[in-house]
């Protein structure tokens, strides 16, 4: 373009305006950053793959404790596919069953997602696509096992439609800071929702600050750290509340900031708390994904500093990130009245509920116009000065690039504009439900490409109870238990590490514990699956105790359960127990209010597996479950991990 040429002079005072005005750090680089990021994400799909495949056959089986095929029709009826949209329906063309077809559903998420992770070739717009398909297919069938991190990956795997290219992983494109500020909005919905519903409730715990304390006893899967973690100083763990408060609280408005350096401040902030939940609790792969997503804050200087950047701006920059992170400190010390006497830190919060009410609501309200102009601003900021554009090689190149721009930028702001209604749901006063932006929204709900946070944090639990399952060949008993693998029962054993491992059944029996057995009628297929000893079933629990031949009767017991003191850690044992009633009386098959219960979930107390048309794929399938089940759980996510670690650092030595 010459420099006479008007669309030149138009280039040259756009950049201009984009320097003076619009006060952005200089452009730097974004291409590491996504493809650190896509590459990350497929190491979470190919966990959150391994960890459903190798308890699927235990859960939704034909012998699970919730067949996948009562869900599923296995037709090729296309009223059965607009009804619930899944990959499943086409088992009837494989041949195969429901069952299998969840399975085989599986595997191939776990091979693309696994090609994806030492392949940075192979982490495409279409390789997310695929992924994104799979996973929400298989979400169709988790019933009452789902969790709030199938959730977060789904938003974010769709996300990742707007941030992978679609053919070439070695060039930026202008869509890539557009999907990388998406991500960061959806950062903040979490966090800011799941910090602001805590206290939004007028729950005593977390307006005394004593809610961390109880936390850690009543935290749905504690690893051995909780333990010590409980028994720190009361004044610290309220310190930590304070912390957790501002990290939710405040601290996710920068990931929103435009400025590289206050980004990087939220970033270091937010890996500090994710390494705490993370070595206190089993929460499967929720946190790393978290972990993942925390890099959208970040751009390519933090992967590679430029040599020619002079040291005293680098000074100015870390001078800067300092005072960021002593404001946060302030307004800590200011809100929450933060003092220090007798060798103690004390606290007098200086908000009430109204005024603490009246800054959520408003704070959801506002939030979304932030991304929304952020979204626009980048859409701007690429059209000025991405290379694809001002360089185009021809006219056509050039107006193609801008053409699908512009439409990833409507899709955001179609996402944007859906997400307020869950965003805005988190308080009663923001509530936009019965809106047209709602009316909308309930369309595409059941997509999960926006989701709602924060539902299980309203209240801390006052105590821990769980359910313990006991066995038994007559009435009178002796009664045996049934021992978990990650849920605590056994007060003489350790508590577990899953890592970004998730046990679906003992996260399940966290909600089991505090609500009657009527509410979560699923307990009476399991009661079931117990009494006939199924093998698929078993291999979910502890090996330990269970017993050789089917039991005649089965029951659940409600134990009150407490960390046992200091001094008593030194005998092994981390919890103490004592019995808080029945929960389900004991049973048998041939027990009618168990049969009426097996009846309304439509579970026959025997099935017989249909044949299939396709054997050889129905046998290889059975093939690769048998060696499957040959590992525990989290060794068998961990054994992929290692070996696509093992792969990746092998090609980078050749």
């Amino acid at each position: 373009i010459s420099e006479g040429n008007l669309l030149y002079k138009c280039l040259k005072i756009s950049e201009l305006f984009h320097k003076k005005m619009l006060f952005l750090e200089e452009r730097n680089g974004v291409l590491n950053t996504r493809n650190f990021i896509l590459r990350g994400m497929c190491a979470i799909y190919l966990v959150a793959f391994l960890s459903f495949y190798h308890q699927n056959e235990g859960l939704f089986g034909d012998n699970g404790i919730l067949p996948a095929r009562i869900h599923i029709s296995n037709t090729a009826k296309i009223t059965a596919m607009q009804k619930r949209p899944s990959l499943l329906h086409f088992a009837y063309y494989l041949g195969i069953d429901t069952a299998s077809m969840v399975d085989f559903l599986a595997l191939a998420g776990v091979l693309i997602s696994f090609v994806g992770f030492i392949s940075q070739s192979f982490c495409l717009m279409s390789t997310f696509a695929a992924l994104w398909a799979l996973y929400y297919s298989i979400t169709q069938v988790m019933q009452v096992f789902s969790n709030q991190a199938d959730l977060l990956l789904l938003e974010a795997g769709a996300l990742l439609l707007l941030l992978a290219p679609v053919s070439n992983t070695r060039r930026e494109t202008p869509t890539d800071r557009i999907g990388l500020l998406m991500i960061r909005w959806l950062l903040f919905r979490f966090m800011f929702v799941s910090g602001g519903v805590k206290l939004a409730t007028s729950c005593p715990q977390w307006w005394s600050l004593t809610a961390l304390e109880r936390h850690f006893e009543t935290l749905p899967l504690p690893t051995p750290l909780a333990w010590y973690a409980y028994y720190l100083p009361s004044h610290y763990n309220q310190l930590g509340m304070v912390f957790t408060n501002l990290s939710e609280l405040l601290v996710p408005w920068l990931f929103l900031s435009p400025l590289l350096s206050m980004r990087t401040v939220a970033f270091y902030w937010h890996m500090f708390l994710q390494f705490h939940i993370i070595i206190t609790g089993n929460y499967g792969f929720l946190n790393f994904l978290i972990v993942i997503l925390l890099f959208a804050l970040l751009d390519d200087t933090h992967f590679l500093r430029p040599r020619t950047e002079g040291v005293w701006k680098e000074r100015l920059r870390t001078v800067f990130k300092v005072i960021v992170f002593l404001a946060i400190g302030y307004a800590g010390f200011f809100l929450y009245g933060i003092g220090f006497k007798n060798g103690q830190f004390t606290f007098k919060l200086k908000f009430k509920k109204a005024d603490y009410d009246h800054f959520f609501a408003s704070a959801l309200r506002i939030s979304p116009l932030l991304p929304l102009v952020g979204v626009i601003v980048t859409f701007m900021y690429e059209m000025m000065g991405h290379p694809l554009i001002r360089r185009a090689k021809s006219l056509l190149g050039m107006f193609y690039t801008i053409l699908t721009t512009s439409f990833f930028l409507l899709c955001c702001i179609g996402l944007i504009g859906m997400s307020t209604v869950p965003h805005r749901n988190a308080h009663k006063d923001s509530n936009i439900s019965h809106t047209e932006v709602g009316y909308m929204y309930s369309k595409f709900q059941h997509l999960s490409l926006v989701n709602e946070y924060g539902k299980h944090l309203r209240e801390i639990r006052p105590g821990r109870l769980e359910v313990i399952l006991q066995h038994a060949d007559n009435i009178e008993g002796p009664w045996e238990e049934y021992e978990f693998q990650y849920k605590p029962g056994n007060v003489n054993y350790s508590l577990p590490m899953a890592g970004p491992y998730l046990p679906r059944l003992d996260f399940q029996f966290y909600d089991v514990a505090g609500a009657p057995i009527d509410r979560h009628p699923w307990i009476y297929a399991l009661a079931l699956r117990l009494l006939t000893n199924e093998p698929s079933v078993k291999n979910l629990l502890s090996s330990r105790n269970f017993p050789r031949q089917p039991p005649k009767f089965v029951k659940a017991t409600l134990y009150e359960f407490h960390y046992t003191s200091w001094n008593e850690r030194n005998n092994v044992a981390y919890w103490t127990r004592q019995p808080a009633g029945e929960f389900l009386p004991p049973c048998s098959v041939d027990d009618a209010t168990l049969q009426a219960r097996l009846k309304a979930l439509k579970i026959p107390l025997k099935y017989k597996v249909p044949p299939v048309t396709n054997a050889v794929l129905k046998n290889a399938l059975v093939f690769v479950r048998k060696q499957a089940t040959l590992i525990e759980g989290s060794f068998f996510v961990f054994t992929f991990l290692a070996l696509g670690f093992a792969i990746i650092a092998t090609n980078r030595r050749n």
